[in-house]
């Protein structure tokens, strides 16, 4: 099942790029190397993987590790459609104690729409072309629970950061989470992660081009349909929605705890934030041999400055209150050659909430920080973090950002 959900996220980073399409009647529309697109272009056949693709499901995870993503008859349609008649993916495999019975997994034909968001964003909705399911997963093994074969459907979405803006490659980063309910296999939600760089057959530049809507730092806080007029208090556990992983070659580091914490976390008018500290549980060290880290890591003081993205959705930028350093972890184990080094991670991360600008109790806030971006650091190398909660303000009150 878990393979199902990966094989719809890594399906959704790819196909997502390769067809963006705006929902609105609004003049955006695809441009390649600088003309509007006025009929078809060709997408590349062969996307090189940036993240691998991981989909997640009652507690089964799925993960597609080849390096590359594969489409037939990818293409861009103006005014700012996409299609492909398959998506295959490579080197899948799921949790014991089920197997699939094939390592690359192969989608129905997809389409696309999707919507500009901010002053340089995309983000893409991707659907079957006819019907609601993506793909048939054929799962097996003598104490699988998923043992048959398991249809995904739903839809899911995809962010492009810098899809307004002419690349010869345009990353794009799977952002579907579990609580949407989305994407679903048997009518339960299923959450997507993975990124893929995709280019035109060409080799030209191209994106999707629109008026901006909003720019700029927009309005302020609104809690309880008010405009907030001096701070705010945040609950101080904000339920976990999928798992945080901040992933460097230095060493990847997974906090799977049901709840993240914050000490003194508040809004302050008219669009930041900060909390003395953030809290991660259950966290361990991914394949860190003799070696291991404490369960719970804490930030230092922390602050937080929000834009709009777009019609709907809100973009936060959180960094250390002093200095550059967020958080430092130290190694550990008796065995462990490198015990009392300490590793220290530096930077800024940025979030996404979705519906940010709709007054809601709880906003859900997913982390799109990407490798590439080196916005954050684990010791010297280039990180990425991914992960979402649910966050609400300490006396339950609908909150947004207009």
């Amino acid at each position: 099942m878990c393979k199902v959900k990966w094989c719809v996220s890594a399906f959704g980073v790819v196909l997502a790029l390769a067809g963006f399409t705006p929902t609105t009647a609004s003049a955006a529309g695809w441009m390649v190397n600088g003309t509007t697109l006025t009929g078809t272009e060709a997408l590349a056949t062969t996307a090189a993987v940036d993240e691998a693709s991981t989909l997640k499901f009652a507690g089964v995870t799925v993960i597609c590790e080849g390096t590359t993503l594969n489409a037939a008859s990818p293409k861009i349609e103006a005014t700012s459609k996409g299609s492909s008649s398959s998506l295959e993916f490579s080197h899948c495999k799921a949790d014991s104690p089920c197997k699939i019975s094939s390592e690359s997994i192969a989608t129905n034909p997809v389409t696309l729409e999707a919507t500009t968001e901010g002053t340089l964003a995309v983000v893409a909705t991707f659907k079957p072309t006819t019907g609601t399911v993506f793909a048939d997963l054929d799962f097996s093994g003598s104490e699988c629970s998923l043992e048959g074969i398991w249809s995904i459907t739903g839809q899911a979405k995809v962010l492009a950061p810098t899809g307004q803006d002419e690349h010869t490659l345009q990353l794009a980063n799977s952002i579907t989470t579990e609580g949407s309910r989305e994407l679903r296999v048997e009518g339960v939600g299923a959450s997507l992660s993975g990124s893929a760089l995709l280019k035109l057959a060409s080799g030209k530049p191209w994106s999707l081009a629109s008026p901006k809507e909003k720019e700029g730092l927009g309005g302020g806080w609104m809690v309880g349909g008010k405009n907030l007029s001096g701070s705010k208090a945040l609950a101080t556990t904000a339920r976990v929605d999928e798992e945080i992983v901040a992933k460097a070659a230095a060493a990847t580091i997974e906090c799977n705890g049901e709840t993240l914490n914050a000490v003194a976390p508040e809004l302050q008018v008219p669009n930041k934030g900060s909390a003395e500290s953030i809290e991660f549980t259950g966290c361990s060290l991914v394949e860190g041999g003799a070696c291991s880290i404490a369960s719970t890591q804490r930030t230092a003081p922390v602050v937080v400055e929000a834009t709009l993205e777009g019609p709907l959705a809100m973009v936060a930028t959180f960094k250390p209150r002093t200095g550059t350093q967020f958080a430092s972890v130290t190694f550990e184990g008796t065995e462990c050659a490198e015990a009392g080094d300490i590793l220290p991670i530096y930077g800024q991360a940025k979030i996404l909430a979705p519906t940010g600008q709709d007054e809601r109790t709880f906003q859900l806030i997913t982390a799109i920080v990407k490798e590439s971006s080196k916005e954050l650091l684990v010791g010297t190398a280039a990180a990425s973090l991914r992960g979402s909660v649910l966050r609400g303000t300490a006396h339950g009150e609908r909150w947004s950002l207009l």
